[in-house]
């Protein structure tokens, strides 16, 4: 019985090939999608899920004393063995800390910065259990000379020869050290959320704090543990020693959703969009499962009458079930092969949208196969309810009626369709909208220079920063230049300062800059009131320039002259807000301290814009002749800002992307109802023709019911886009408004694709001759 059910499934898959094509490559495409974000969503969940001890290890979180109503990773050093020497509930901890790398030399061979190396307590690895390819995790780091790397890194330092054993020079900041290699381990980077190239022992350097990981016993409980901390907080020392604080543990699997911590050696993701993301793609699959739908509800129609013959005749409902279950998984099995291949040889695309590192292997991970076959599952669950509902409904006299039944055309497609219609609105406005922010993020006046280029000198070159400034102002090309501790895009330092207000103590945490008498004007800060920073004069006594933002919150109507409260620096200026974090935020009350240190290793340079790129090139060229032995490397500072919402912008194109394909696959199913919609009513087309109907009547009545179809979608659509783009404009603090002719333009755009979907179609059927119409069938 199922070989004659398969063999005339398969027959009338050939004989309807274009609504099987279409059927086919529209769940292909959804099936695809849901394979990747099937994958990324297992892989984001399994971040550090490596590890054994993974349940047990914890990272030690403080109340930060700069904002307050926040937690800082970064804990005193005395801190932890006190813990764990007080509470047995500790079994062990260790220590961390990142540490730049200016240049490693390996051999005669040099390489630069840009390598991640973690600097670790010995029961680093006792504690995290990062698969080890040779040497002894045990005595990997029993010694201040010994070095970790990573498999790749061996590969690319080493080629074929065996690491272990060989010498690596690595130049930090201050410090140069000469490693033996003492173990390998696999990266584990895209897993993990430590991005590590290599471990070195912490104990080569001197540091008041760091990153702090305990190991809990057993049978230890996390929450109980810090009720302890809590009531002991007097005895466990802080950054901020004149305020006890609160320790809490963060245990490992949420590391990787905390962004709020996150360092340049770290990985971190966002919980919102990962749900995003995972929305996106059920709403991809739907649209192709409602195309599936659609075209299944047109063949079990197409076959009515084949269907009535055969229960007259005495077949029962579940034989035609069974013949319709087997067509439908051969759709759906050729279907899932085919979005295996697709999704395969578009993981890298999927993988830059979604900033991910997925392996293609990740897709038979045993949870991903698991997920992606209950998909499936769901999608053969679908249809037999949907074709026993059906089948259910009809009796033998409506399915052999030689007219069409306008019960039968009553069937779901019109809400399907609708559905669709909505979706796709939905997406269009929301990637107009993000389109629009996102503009507006790189195009707004940020109060500072977007084209301003920013120096990092290597440390040991850090005495000739003001040799360096020097010799640029030489050129006409360089309009001004600056030596500071770091430009505000790169970084900010936070002073926790006491005031008394109504005779009460309290603090507040201003962002501090600091720069030299150039900084305001390379930056092109604004000055709204008071003077700029002077060599000459402001050498002695502390001077600074606030902004508008702690103007307004101290009420300092003319702050020129006053002191700044908690400090002894003399406000000289008044400065107009600057964005120095991304555009989520409001600008934090801040100052620019007057700074003398020519040994900062920053420079900040304002370049002339008419010739802009032969003033980089000249600063190379100093660059080459006075640091030889390092690359010339520089940033932009709007290159920095724009940087600051590189989620946004990969979310955007995560937006579109998907957009694209569920206008794609609402289009094809649209031709292929178009197409059984105009077969269906060629006799009655026909007729009308005979009666005097012109073809632009004709195109008409068949475009009308689609354009019916689309006001309701449309009036469905608007406010639902409108709530969904609110909720995530909201995120920033500097937006747009929600403009009215993005509605508008989406319902013209998802129209105008509906019309050259079907007039073609609706076209070739009005040009008819009514003689072969009316002879139809």
């Amino acid at each position: 019985m199922f070989r004659h059910y398969f063999k005339l499934a398969f027959r009338d898959i050939i004989k309807k090939g274009f609504y099987s094509v279409v059927i086919i490559f529209s769940l292909a495409i959804g099936l695809t999608c849901s394979n990747y974000i099937v994958a990324f969503i297992v892989n984001e969940f399994s971040v550090d899920g490596f590890h054994s001890n993974k349940d047990r290890i914890f990272r030690l979180l403080a109340d930060d004393p700069w904002e307050p109503g926040n937690k800082m990773s970064y804990i005193r050093k005395e801190a932890p063995e006190i813990i764990k020497s007080n509470y047995p509930e500790v079994q062990d901890y260790c220590e961390t800390r990142s540490e730049k790398v200016n240049k490693i030399k390996v051999g005669s061979d040099i390489y630069y910065e840009g390598y991640n190396a973690l600097a670790v307590s010995n029961s680093f690895l006792n504690i995290f259990t990062y698969p080890f390819v040779s040497g002894n995790p045990r005595h990997a780091l029993d010694s201040k000379e010994k070095i970790v790397i990573t498999q790749k890194l061996a590969r690319k330092f080493f080629g074929d020869n065996p690491p272990v054993g060989q010498e690596i020079t690595i130049f930090f900041r201050s410090d140069t050290i000469v490693f033996n290699v003492s173990g390998i381990i696999k990266d584990m980077s895209s897993q993990s959320h430590l991005k590590i190239d290599m471990l070195i022992p912490l104990v080569n350097f001197q540091f008041e704090g760091s990153r702090i990981y305990l190991l809990l016993g057993a049978s230890s409980d996390a929450s109980k543990l810090e009720v302890k901390m809590s009531d002991d907080r007097e005895n466990i020392p802080i950054i901020y020693e004149s305020k006890p604080g609160v320790y809490t543990l963060q245990n490992l699997k949420s590391i990787y959703f905390d962004t709020s911590n996150k360092t340049a050696i770290e990985n971190s993701r966002a919980r919102k969009y990962i749900y995003i993301i995972s929305a996106i793609g059920l709403i991809i699959l739907t649209i192709s499962l409602l195309n599936y739908l659609n075209l299944l509800v047109s063949r079990l129609i197409d076959k009515r009458r084949e269907f009535a013959v055969n229960k007259i005749l005495g077949s029962k409902n579940s034989e035609l079930l069974y013949y319709f279950l087997v067509e439908f998984g051969i759709l759906i099995f050729i279907s899932y092969d085919l979005s295996i291949i697709f999704t395969r040889l578009l993981f890298p695309y999927f993988n830059h949208l979604t900033n991910a590192s997925i392996r293609v292997g990740f897709l038979f991970d045993p949870k991903v196969v698991l997920c992606s076959l209950g998909i499936l599952l769901i999608i053969g669950c679908v249809t037999m309810m949907y074709l026993s509902f059906m089948l259910s409904r009809q009796k033998s006299a409506d399915w052999i009626s030689l007219s069409d039944n306008p019960e039968i055309k009553k069937k779901s497609i019109p809400l399907l369709v609708v559905i669709q219609f909505t979706i796709s609105i939905v997406l269009i406005i929301s990637t107009m909208t993000i389109a629009r922010q996102l503009y507006y993020i790189y195009n707004r006046n940020i109060g500072l220079d977007r084209n301003v280029v920013e120096l990092h000198l290597p440390y040991s070159y850090r005495n000739q920063s003001h040799i360096f400034k020097e010799s640029l102002l030489q050129n006409p090309l360089i309009v001004s230049a600056s030596i500071c501790a770091a430009s505000p895009l790169m970084e900010h330092a936070l002073i926790l300062l006491h005031y008394d207000k109504n005779d009460k103590n309290k603090t507040y945490s201003p962002a501090v800059f600091f720069g030299d008498e150039d900084f305001i004007k390379t930056l092109n800060i604004k000055l709204l009131a008071g003077r700029d920073f002077s060599a000459e004069t402001d050498g002695t006594t502390p001077k600074c320039i606030i902004n508008k933002s702690l103007s307004a919150m101290f009420d300092l109507d003319d702050p020129i002259g006053q002191k700044l409260p908690g400090a002894d620096d003399e406000i000289i200026g008044l400065a107009e807000d600057f964005n120095f974090q991304s555009l989520e935020n409001v600008v934090a009350p801040g100052y620019i301290a007057f700074s003398t240190n020519k040994k900062n290793s920053n420079i900040i340079i304002k370049i002339n814009r008419e010739d802009y790129q032969a003033g980089i090139r000249y600063v190379g060229d100093i660059w080459n002749k006075l640091i030889p032995d390092y690359p010339f490397n520089y940033k932009i500072l709007g290159d920095q800002f724009d940087q600051m919402h590189a989620e946004s912008g990969k979310f955007f194109g995560f937006i579109i992307t998907f957009s694209i394909i569920s206008l794609l696959i609402t289009m094809i199913g649209l031709l292929a109802l178009t197409v059984y919609s105009t077969r269906s009513r060629t006799k009655e087309i026909g007729i009308r023709k005979v009666n005097g109907a012109g073809s632009g009547e004709i195109i008409q009545l068949l475009i009308r019911d689609y354009a019916k179809w689309m006001l309701i979608a449309v009036l469905i659509a608007f406010p639902a886009a409108y709530i969904v783009m609110i909720k995530w404009l909201q995120n920033f603090v500097y937006r747009i408004n929600l403009a009215w002719w993005i509605f508008a333009a989406a319902a013209v755009i998802t129209f105008m694709l509906v019309l050259i979907t079907i007039f073609r179609q609706s076209w070739l059927v009005a040009r008819k001759n009514p003689v072969e119409s009316l002879r139809y069938e």
